[in-house]
């Protein structure tokens, strides 16, 4: 492939330009008779810039970034989330094992004294060399190797810290499970912490938290991290030294502020279970705090009571400052009453959300006929006597609910 030509081409980087909020599919059709044009590169092209907009504003925002392949692009970290990993890296020298599109390691060479790029595939790796000139990055050594190759060249490295991101897809097909990746982390994890004391892998938001933890054996923490209240990343932090209760960090990027809140798994189990009736405001906690598991410590952190011990939804007679999560006020509550439901939402339009709801959501939305949007949210639970309810809120802007640290 000869993208160094295709770069310096104005025509084609033009195309692109000009291009690049068009519909792919639509673009491949009028260029398909232009010979003369890497219609494929280009479309490539267009696809990644138009992935990148949202998820890597610092690399759109360079013209001159290329962009290997539509895998690499949604398997990589968004600018955000691989900056939050910098806090492992500062002033230490890094080996990123599983470069890809090269995004976390960018972030981490913007912190480390030195950082080791390593990545298998010869075209991800030439691009990532380009990159990185464009992005100004002067500290970062390359590598065009496996990870189980890379071993020999680690030792001489020296690093602080070795990060893995590893494969997730192979052929079309998604795995989540540890066993299923590329590298072989469970094999090669041993090897890693023989060189370095600290490991950090990326894994699947899908994957099961306390089974990764028994799995990997030597976890020190667990990052969960969440943005716009979508889970979206699983970090495990591992050292040579066994922890038997390690540190869980939820992270949520919510707009114009960052939140955290921290736990351990022994503290989630020994809390007291606290339900009650439905009060005046329904808090519904943000997507790294459901992903973890930690709902009963939020009742004794906050002023706050669960609706069910399996609604995972709280409920206060006063807005609880602080509080990791959305927060609602209470209009109206309802039995599961079709009829009723209708009769009282005059416009037949609200967000419908399901949390330890018996009906299936399909179900009740064939029924009702509501349409989806407005300033209604019809919560739709199971109490703490084991009745259906239904609850009309409205959603306080998250401007003004205060986000803070634990």
């Amino acid at each position: 492939m000869n993208w160094h030509h295709w770069i310096k081409d104005a025509e084609i980087m033009n195309l692109i330009r000009t291009n690049e909020n068009e519909d792919v599919a639509k673009l491949a059709l009028q260029w398909h008779k232009h010979s003369y044009l890497p219609v494929q590169w280009m479309l490539q092209q267009i696809t990644g810039r138009q992935i990148a907009r949202q998820k890597l504003p610092e690399w759109y925002a360079n013209e001159n970034i290329v962009y290997p392949d539509r895998t690499a692009l949604e398997q990589c970290s968004s600018t955000i989330t691989a900056v939050y990993k910098r806090k492992f890296a500062e002033g230490e020298r890094v080996a990123d094992l599983t470069g890809g599109l090269g995004v976390d390691a960018w972030a981490l060479a913007g912190v480390a004294e030195k950082l080791l790029y390593c990545e298998p595939d010869p075209l991800r790796f030439e691009i990532a060399q380009h990159n990185f000139a464009m992005l100004g990055l002067s500290n970062v050594e390359f590598l065009n190797s496996t990870a189980e190759k890379s071993l020999p060249k680690l030792l001489g490295f020296n690093p602080h810290l070795i990060y893995l991101d590893p494969s997730r897809r192979d052929n079309g097909k998604r795995f989540f499970k540890l066993e299923d990746l590329q590298p072989d982390i469970l094999t090669l994890l041993p090897e890693l912490l023989q060189i370095s004391n600290n490991v950090v892998m990326k894994a699947a938001p899908m994957l099961d938290i306390k089974l990764g933890i028994r799995q990997l054996e030597k976890v020190q923490e667990v990052h969960v991290v969440s943005m716009r209240n979508e889970c979206r990343e699983l970090l495990f932090y591992l050292s040579r030294q066994s922890v038997y209760d390690p540190s869980i960090h939820c992270v949520e990027f919510h707009q114009s502020r960052d939140w955290k809140y921290d736990f351990r798994f022994s503290e989630e189990e020994n809390a007291a279970i606290k339900t009650g009736p439905i009060a005046s405001y329904i808090l519904d906690p943000y997507a790294s705090i459901t992903k973890a598991g930690c709902f009963k410590m939020l009742t004794k952190d906050y002023d706050v009571h669960l609706l069910n011990a399996n609604t995972h939804l709280y409920t206060a007679d006063t807005k609880p400052k602080g509080f990791p999560g959305r927060c609602f006020s209470v209009v109206e509550v309802f039995p599961y009453d079709i009829g009723l439901i209708r009769e009282s939402i005059a416009d037949k339009k609200a967000h419908l959300l399901f949390r330890n709801f018996p009906v299936k959501p399909e179900e009740v939305e064939k029924k009702l006929k509501f349409s989806s949007g407005g300033n209604c949210y019809l919560f739709f639970v199971t109490d703490h006597t084991g009745k259906m309810r239904v609850i009309s809120t409205q959603l306080i802007p998250p401007s003004s609910t205060p986000i803070s640290t634990s």
